[in-house]
Parts: C-alpha cells; structure tokens; sequence
C-alpha cells in the first residue's frame, strides 16, 4: 500500500511542476478595454486570426520572463468565467502546438487551450504588468 501512495504523491508532484515552457509568442496588437467571457476570449483569438490582426513576435527575454512567471506561479484549472478589462491575447507555440492564452488584466494567465489558470504573487503581477506595458508602447 505504502509504494503505490508513494508513487501517485510523486505523479501528482510531477503534474504540478511540469509545466513547460513556451518556445515564441505572438502578440495580438489589440488592446481594447473590453471584458470577455471564457468562450467569447476563445473566439476572439478565431476572430483576430480570420481578420489578419497585425501579431508580432515578442523578445527573447520577455519570452525569458513570461515563462519564468508561468513556472513558478500556481496552477489550478480554469473554469468558465468573465474577463474584467484591459486583456492581452498572445499565441503561444510548445513544439509547433498552438496554445491560447490571455493575460487577464494583469491579475491571471490564462492557457485556453489547456484549460490551465496562472495565479500569481503580487510580485509577479507587478513583474507581468511592468512587461505587458512594454507591450502596448
């Protein structure tokens, strides 16, 4: 009984910390203060994508640091509610798989695609926010 306890508690450690780190990051350029559900957020990214929003890049060490903030922050699993004001929308790519995810103004990271929320510390909310208006210049 003892080893099969051993090994889910060492399954769940693994599940929590696994989160991987993205490879690049798009960067919808549409800022507009408007909240959103969950399901109208996921849409927009088809509705960005289908009109040809400009996207660009993001840097190497802003890459650096949203994964840094992603990897040390607490995962819960994220369930259908309202977006307040001021969101980011950002494609991620993992290995050449797409990922959704919006920066919930500035408070939470949200990963559409996998269904995963980002809570964060005060200190990365100001780390994410000092990053995000960077963005928006």
């Amino acid at each position: 009984m003892e080893k099969y306890l051993i090994l889910l508690f060492s399954n769940l450690t693994v599940c929590a910390s696994g989160q991987t780190s993205l490879d690049s990051i798009k960067l919808f350029k549409d800022f507009e203060l408007h909240g959103r559900t969950t399901a109208g957020a996921y849409t927009h990214f088809t509705d960005l994508i289908n009109e040809g929003r400009k996207a660009t890049l993001i840097s190497v060490t802003d890459l650096q640091t949203l994964n840094s903030i992603i990897q040390n922050c607490k995962i819960k699993k994220h369930r259908q509610t309202k977006f307040g004001l001021d969101n980011i929308y950002i494609v991620g790519f993992n290995k050449g798989k797409e990922e959704r995810i919006v920066i919930a103004s500035g408070q939470v990271i949200v990963n559409l695609t996998s269904r995963l929320e980002y809570h964060l510390t005060d200190t990365q909310k100001r780390e994410l926010n000092r990053l995000t208006d960077t963005w928006k210049e």
